[in-house]
């Protein structure tokens, strides 16, 4: 029992399995320094007031909460039951700005076993990326993607009259 950071689907998971166990200190000074950066990035999507009922909320929202799991220090493999509202949400996103679903939805149908494989085995893509990571990445550059059409469409946030 204990922590191996080898098994974690996080980014120190990632530079455990590049660095190895022995650099630990190293990768603990890496992840700490994304993690401040994805913190000041979270900060500076979310310093605008976003209405919940505008679509760059639905985004900014799964992309706050990927980004977290991703970059978390520590995550157990069931944490990442997380995974499920940013994939969930991104769905949402794209059906109500009618933007193709299909090959969203086959990600999504595949996700679960590749979970429940890698909880069970040491597969490793490249030697050094466990898969879920692989499928955080794809749904990380995907809600990414949308975020900078809506960010090239120009469409302006207007402020909420909440208090």
């Amino acid at each position: 029992y204990g922590v191996d950071p080898t098994s974690e689907y996080t980014l120190r998971g990632v530079l455990s399995n590049i660095l190895g166990n022995s650099q630990g200190a190293l990768t603990n000074v890496i992840s700490m320094i994304f993690l401040l950066i994805g913190m000041v990035l979270v900060w500076f999507l979310w310093r605008k007031d976003v209405p919940q009922n505008h679509p760059r909320f639905i985004l900014y929202f799964a992309f706050t909460i990927l980004l977290s799991v991703f970059l978390s220090l520590h995550l157990n493999p069931h944490d990442s039951l997380m995974l499920v509202l940013p994939a969930t949400l991104l769905y949402d996103y794209l059906q109500q700005s009618d933007y193709p679903r299909k090959a969203f939805s086959i990600l999504l149908l595949i996700s679960p076993m590749v979970f429940f494989i890698a909880a069970f085995t040491d597969l490793n893509i490249l030697g050094i990326i466990r898969p879920p990571i692989l499928l955080m990445l794809i749904l990380l550059i995907w809600i990414i993607k949308y975020m900078m059409m809506e960010y090239r469409a120009g469409k302006v946030i207007q402020p909420s009259n909440n208090p």
